[in-house]
């Protein structure tokens, strides 16, 4: 049995979305992302085999960065491992059904990022508007009628 904290105990009825989340490496200035744990200190810090961990790699779960030969796992790896346990031993999902999982969050990211750059080009464009407006034209010219 691991010493690891509880607080990441996501059971059936208190699901957290927000662990939900994919975690892409793209840089290391946050320190959960800094690269501290090889696989054997990785794995018993999640109460699971090293071979676990290097199937959830090879099916693309979780991503650890490379030195050479070794991986080293971040405290967000952790994070996302332990997230990984919650799905399939707490909710009874299957390693597929947690790779469509990520596929899934990952599309919504992508799309909440999509709106989130529209609602912003509008916002811009509203403001161009008002601009006119402001300065005497006339709500046909800025209709473009």
């Amino acid at each position: 049995m691991s010493d690891r904290p509880e607080s990441h105990d996501i059971g059936p009825a208190n699901v957290d979305p927000e662990h939900f989340e994919v975690q892409h490496k793209t840089s290391s200035s946050n320190t959960g992302d800094k690269p501290v744990y090889a696989i054997s200190v990785a794995a018993d810090l999640v109460n699971m085999h090293p071979q676990t961990l290097r199937q959830y790699e090879r099916r693309g779960l979780v991503q650890p960065q490379r030195d050479g030969k070794n991986r080293l796992y971040s405290q967000n790896d952790i994070d996302r491992i332990i997230y990984i346990q919650k799905l399939t031993q707490d909710l009874g999902v299957n390693l597929a059904g947690v790779e469509e999982i990520s596929r899934l969050q990952l599309e919504l990211e992508r799309q909440k990022q999509k709106m989130q750059s529209e609602i912003q080009r509008l916002h811009q464009q509203i403001s161009v508007m008002e601009d006119r407006f402001d300065d005497g034209e006339s709500l046909e010219s800025l209709e473009g009628g």
